[in-house]
């Protein structure tokens, strides 16, 4: 589970049709981030699911990282808004946070507890300090390489 942080803002500073650009432009950097056979869908709102089908948690970590460093290094560029001090478009930074959870894995029998958990991680991610990953795998943990900045 991957949410966008502090998204309202976004939105409300640069309105919503920027807000939708800025969620279609994460959704392709997630697709480019991912294998051809994993599967990723906006899953409401600024969040976003991705599934890695037979992949172990240490490597959904891996691509859990490549994505939070890809979103946080992408250029969100105001098309159409001059910044007053340079004259070029404004660029906004926008960072995610990431919640991963395996299955089957310890308390993780069925896809509902899958994404509880993962929804779970990513719920103390945000509540962590944002742009950061949290894992369960029979207990929740913070995924200290995803500090290291892109």
């Amino acid at each position: 589970m991957i949410d966008l942080d502090r998204f309202k803002a976004v939105n409300d500073q640069w309105l919503h049709p920027f807000g939708d650009k800025v969620l279609r432009e994460v959704a392709v950097l997630i697709r480019n981030s991912v294998r051809d056979h994993d599967f990723s869908a906006r899953y409401g709102g600024e969040e976003f699911a991705v599934l890695l089908p037979r992949t172990h948690l240490v490597n959904a970590l891996h691509v859990a990282r490549r994505i939070i460093r890809s979103i946080g290094a992408h250029s969100f560029v105001v098309e159409g808004a001059r910044d007053p001090a340079t004259g070029a478009p404004p660029v906004v930074p926008v960072t995610g946070s990431c919640g991963v959870a395996a299955f089957p894995g310890p308390d993780v029998a069925s896809p509902e507890q899958l994404v509880g958990r993962a929804d779970e991680a990513l719920f103390r991610a945000k509540d962590a300090g944002r742009n950061r990953i949290w894992a369960y795998q029979g207990q929740f943990y913070e995924d200290a390489p995803a500090r290291v900045a892109p």
